[in-house]
């Protein structure tokens, strides 16, 4: 198995478990779960990056948002982002929401419900670590059988 491969697999076993944390804490229509993708991207020979995208949105799901007359909204150490601020007396119309529902959410914020961090603490500690490592070691392996006299560089 490749890096590239693994981050692949790693980046599945994220977005699954933030799928399932995502319905644990909160309830919707499930747009959100469905804009998580993960990709690999290749900057530069040898090096890699997984990257996340999602719908704006899910930043303040995780970190939650204050509101206009709650400006000391509490900020979750687990998020991956800072605490929002609301600006206007409303959320926005296009929301679908009725005017009542979108004044108060506005006034008193949201709850940070975080589900980026534990996701990828999770996957990591379980299955991260051994699927990249394997893929690592066959990475080298084919390294060394074909270019025995090159000099083989590991970055972390």
């Amino acid at each position: 198995m490749k890096i590239k491969e693994a981050l692949l697999r790693l980046g599945n076993l994220i977005k699954q478990v933030m799928l399932v944390n995502l319905n644990a804490n909160t309830s919707g229509t499930g747009a959100l779960g469905n804009s998580i993708k993960y990709e690999v991207e290749e900057p530069g020979k040898g090096v890699y990056n997984l990257t996340r995208r999602m719908n704006k949105y899910g930043n303040y799901v995780d970190a939650g948002v204050k509101g206009w007359d709650n400006k000391n909204g509490i900020p979750n150490p687990k998020s991956l982002y800072n605490i929002g601020q609301f600006r206007h007396k409303t959320i926005a119309q296009e929301s679908g929401l009725p005017y009542p529902v979108r004044y108060v959410i506005a006034r008193d914020g949201l709850e940070a419900k975080p589900f980026i961090v534990p996701s990828i603490n999770a996957v990591v500690q379980n299955q991260g670590k051994e699927l990249l490592m394997k893929a690592s070691i066959d990475e080298i392996t084919i390294l060394v059988n074909t270019d025995s006299e090159k000099i083989i560089k590991i970055r972390a």
